[in-house]
């Protein structure tokens, strides 16, 4: 029996599924792990130029996604909003890009503003809250002395998870909080074995830039004490070091600040991508396993997974991953 790919879309949330379907050149749908917008793009064929008169798409409208296999898994997508419209002809197309932190949201409005005295999870939520986002994962107590913000809230949120070791995602109205190397410890989802890969797969590994001792000087300004901390890295690397420097206004956060940097600043030695028939499993953050790739084989982590949909390669997911097994 052969899988047949299916997707759901709506339009300000009301269903455009059909209507869609029946002009569906592709759809991709781009799920970053870190520092990015998750992404849509929808190609449309428009030989009766409906999409340049009566259905033409608005900036800031909302779509939310879905995609899959008919009868079986289907992956949320969440919500986005249109960014960019594109029109081209000699093939009539329409092609329709979405980001999930859109552009009608105060997400991205700059803001000058203080913190003082406020555990990190604190400052956090107020910035959520105030936007009408909901914050999900956990954050550890941390006091902080005092913390300015000086750009945007998206900005704002990104410099503090990364600061103290966390990534976040936006994904409709939430804020997905994670840390990299409790990441690194969850169970894979599947096993992927190199007969499934189908549609290509590369490797790429690197001594170079993976440096033998990373170390983290960070000052406590009251005190004029200096944290250091330092970690080794496994298997065979250059004799490079790396220092990282900064400052913070107490031991506790100096040291989480100093865990986060050894956690963020090596670069991984061996990373791969490839593409295979759809897997909703394949998500940006999960881990997997793969096997029949000799020395490739063993644990991997998901940076980027992207699922298309289209009218005549089906339903395929392309990921890039780092390897996590020596």
């Amino acid at each position: 029996m052969i899988d047949m790919p299916a997707f759901e879309l709506l339009y300000n949330n009301k269903s455009a599924t059909h209507d869609i379907a029946l002009h569906l050149l592709d759809a991709s749908y781009k799920d970053t792990l870190k520092g990015e917008s998750d992404e849509l793009d929808i190609t449309l064929e428009d030989t009766e130029r409906k999409w340049m008169d009566t259905w033409y798409p608005s900036k800031g409208a909302t779509l939310n996604f879905k995609i899959g296999i008919d009868g079986d898994s289907v992956l949320d997508c969440g919500q986005f909003e249109i960014d960019e419209i594109n029109i081209t002809d000699s093939p009539n197309t329409v092609r329709i890009r979405a980001l999930s932190a859109g552009i009608n949201s105060p997400l991205r409005t700059v803001h000058y503003t203080a913190f003082d005295d406020v555990l990190l999870a604190d400052v956090i939520g107020q910035v959520a809250a105030a936007l009408g986002y909901t914050v999900e994962g956990k954050i550890y107590p941390l006091m902080i002395e005092r913390v300015t913000q000086s750009e945007t809230d998206l900005a704002f949120i990104y410099r503090l998870a990364k600061q103290y070791g966390y990534i976040v995602k936006v994904k409709g109205k939430r804020l997905i909080f994670s840390r990299l190397d409790q990441l690194k410890t969850n169970s894979s989802v599947i096993t992927l074995h190199r007969h499934q890969i189908d549609r290509g797969w590369e490797f790429r590994d690197q001594i170079r830039t993976v440096k033998r001792r990373l170390l983290s000087h960070v000052n406590i300004q009251k005190s004029k004490r200096l944290v250091k901390s330092q970690s080794k890295s496994k298997g065979k690397t250059s004799a490079d070091k790396s220092v990282s420097r900064g400052q913070a206004s107490t031991a506790s956060v100096a040291n989480a600040r100093a865990d986060a940097n050894l956690t963020q600043d090596n670069d991984p030695k061996a990373i791969g991508r490839l593409s295979s028939a759809g897997n909703t499993l394949l998500v940006a953050g999960a881990n997997f396993d793969l096997a029949g790739f000799a020395r490739f084989d063993g644990k991997c982590l998901i940076n980027t997974a992207t699922h298309t949909i289209s009218r005549r390669g089906g339903y395929s997911t392309g990921i890039e991953f780092i390897r996590l097994s020596a």
